[in-house]
């Protein structure tokens, strides 16, 4: 913890989660921790919100990019780990 305000902000609601706890204990990582304190789900939900964001920004500069070989990789094995988290995630 660099700044002391950080105590009150991160630590104190990962305390008092016991699973954020857990986590911090078996990772060392605080901001990793906090973000888990509203569960699992929640975290989830979190980083899918993220994710989906970062693909609409991407998507807003792609077309400049057309074809470029590497780029369509990275994009198909983006595209891989989504229909595995669909497979997952499926009832």
């Amino acid at each position: 913890i660099a700044d002391s305000r950080e105590i009150s902000k991160l630590l104190a609601p990962v305390i008092g989660n016991p699973e954020s706890l857990a986590y911090l204990r078996d990772n060392r990582d605080l901001q990793g921790a906090f973000e888990r304190t509203g569960g699992e789900r929640d975290y989830l939900l979190k980083q899918l919100t993220s994710a989906k964001r970062a693909a609409e920004r991407a998507l807003g500069v792609s077309p400049q990019f057309k074809g470029d070989v590497g780029l369509s990789g990275e994009a198909e094995r983006l595209s891989k780990i989504v229909e595995t988290l669909k497979d997952v995630l499926r009832p």
